[in-house]
């Protein structure tokens, strides 16, 4: 995305996270039943975290894999080199399914 300034930035991080956060608020007002604001929440919060904290360190194994495919193919001979469509559909796989062989997983 290209910006003018911060605030055209500021404005789109405020707008994506007010639309998200929106939808996300009406989605477990149905799942749990409504009036959050009369529940007690310490133990779901707890899971949220933990839940954070997992996501958040799958997101960085995955950019770190898409860095290596990146100067694999900018730097080195091998796979990536030789085939850059392979690499641009990997890193497209990890970004959208989580693998960069595109293989859906089932729950474990």
């Amino acid at each position: 995305m290209s910006y003018k300034n911060f605030r055209d930035h500021a404005t789109s991080i405020s707008s994506w996270f007010t639309d998200a956060m929106r939808k996300k608020y009406y989605i477990g007002q149905k799942e749990h039943g409504g009036r959050l604001w009369r529940k007690p929440t310490a133990d779901e919060l707890g899971k949220e975290v933990l839940d954070f904290v997992v996501y958040y360190a799958v997101l960085k194994d995955h950019l770190q894999r898409i860095k290596e495919i990146c100067f694999e193919g900018a730097y080195q001979r091998g796979r990536w080199r030789d085939d850059p469509v392979g690499a641009l559909l990997a890193i497209h796989n990890i970004l959208e399914i989580g693998n960069e062989e595109g293989i859906e997983e089932a729950g474990d």
